[in-house]
């Protein structure tokens, strides 16, 4: 008996960003940030105003940005859709809510009690980042408009080459096989990124399930046990009932980071206490590692290719999937550089931000001069050969965009984002500074 169905693969996306907004936001705020989108060649569109929101433009959307006005909070119908659309499609989905014009107290107000604890619910299981407020005598619109153009571009950045990648993968699991436990290893550039996202696609049909990370390291400190240890805690919540639980149940397992024939061993000597039909993914640097060592599924994540890694450049550097002519060169000899690894794209493109021609040479020589110098230092020292630009792994810097550019006030007058934890907590919700 499957215990989960492909037909949840992600789907490609038709539009980058949806803006949800009503009327009394439509031909103001809402009017103005669709066509900031536009403009950087975005494929966005703006629905509200009495439009009847569907599953498919959620589910077609890469980006979506509620606009939490009176006239939407004061549509209780309008809001149980939409907080129903939201619990049911997670993946691969950034989702921005936007208050504008409002206190906290108004919206728990207008939405009431029960509808307000619903979506505090819902967006706290779908997303870390809870969104922006503005309000009069706060900040400029543009300001906000600009960087919720630039927090949407990041995502649609760390999208890219994923959905078919994902497909790929899940080609390799065995849904049907009761006959052993599923094991499949994930390499190269970008593997920690696309098994997060089979995960999240196939996570929610199993018993228990987790994410393991760094656990090559965690093997090294803390021997191979680690491993049985945190089965219980990190699947269920319990140490005590993990074990017992897990053998009789299928699970899904992530290990990433398995670096050594010591961390595999660990890993492979799981297997034999889940149940028939579980899946264990194993994420390693090498190929040949697994190879070696008897797993036969193993999937080879390969560079973006030229127009993908010109597209993530452009979107990290500018927040646009369009090109100034003058920055043709430089995007072009970055793109050589990072030989299609997405990690070394997001970075170089995110040093490239806000510069002149001038100021990204400086920084793309930099960036070539300390990471080939600490890489083949780490490479020559541990494993005695010298690696190419390409091999530049996801440990540097992985620049997921809840993490980096939301943290703090940057300077541009939008200030701190919304707390992690909750959409609308009082303790979260701060006022931003005017620039």
């Amino acid at each position: 008996m499957a215990t989960f169905n492909l037909s949840v693969e992600p789907k490609p996306f038709r539009n980058d960003a949806l803006i949800i907004s009503e009327k009394d936001t439509r031909w103001g705020f809402g009017g103005t940030l669709l066509k900031a989108f536009q403009r950087r060649g975005f494929r966005a569109v703006l629905v509200g105003a009495g439009h009847e929101l569907g599953r498919k433009e959620i589910e077609e959307s890469m980006v979506v940005i509620p606009v939490f006005s009176k006239d939407l909070v004061s549509s209780p119908d309008q809001l149980e859709k939409l907080a129903t659309v939201v619990d049911e499609n997670r993946t691969c989905h950034l989702f921005l809510p936007f208050l504008y014009k409002l206190e906290l107290k108004d919206v728990r107000y207008l939405m009431g009690g029960k509808l307000f604890e619903k979506f505090n619910e819902v967006l706290t299981k779908v997303t870390d980042l809870t969104g922006f407020r503005f309000g009069d005598g706060v900040t400029y619109e543009y300001q906000c408009v600009e960087k919720i153009v630039q927090v949407s571009a990041k995502h649609v950045a760390s999208t890219i080459g994923v959905i078919p990648r994902v497909t790929e993968v899940m080609l390799l699991l065995s849904p049907e096989s009761d006959n052993g436990v599923n094991v499949v290893g994930v390499v190269g550039p970008g593997k920690e990124t696309i098994t997060r996202k089979v995960y999240e696609v196939i996570a929610p049909s199993f018993p228990a399930h987790c994410f393991l990370p760094d656990v090559g390291e965690k093997i090294r400190e803390h021997g191979p046990e680690y491993l049985q240890n945190m089965l219980g805690p990190y699947m269920l919540g319990n140490s005590q009932e993990g074990v017992p639980f897990i053998r009789h149940e299928k699970v899904l397992a992530v290990l990433d980071c398995i670096d050594s024939l010591d961390s595999l061993k660990a890993a492979l000597g799981l297997t034999p206490r889940f149940a028939p039909g579980s899946q264990v993914f194993i994420i390693a640097p090498d190929i040949t590692l697994l190879e070696n060592n008897g797993i036969e599924k193993v999937y080879e994540v390969k560079g973006l290719d030229k127009t993908s890694a010109y597209q993530v450049l452009c979107l990290e550097a500018f927040s646009s999937m369009n090109m100034s002519f003058k920055y043709m060169d430089i995007i072009s000899r970055a793109e050589t550089c990072a030989d299609g690894n997405p990690c070394a794209l997001k970075a170089i493109g995110s040093s490239f931000s806000g510069k002149t021609i001038a100021e990204c040479e400086i920084a793309l020589d930099e960036y070539k001069r300390i990471h080939y110098s600490e890489l083949i230092e780490s490479m020559i020292g541990e494993n005695n050969w010298i690696p190419s630009f390409g091999d530049i792994s996801e440990e540097y810097t992985e620049y997921d965009m809840p993490d980096v550019e939301l943290a703090s006030d940057d300077g541009s007058g939008m200030g701190n984002f919304l707390g992690s934890s909750t959409l609308l907590s009082q303790a979260n919700m701060q006022d931003v500074e005017a620039a």
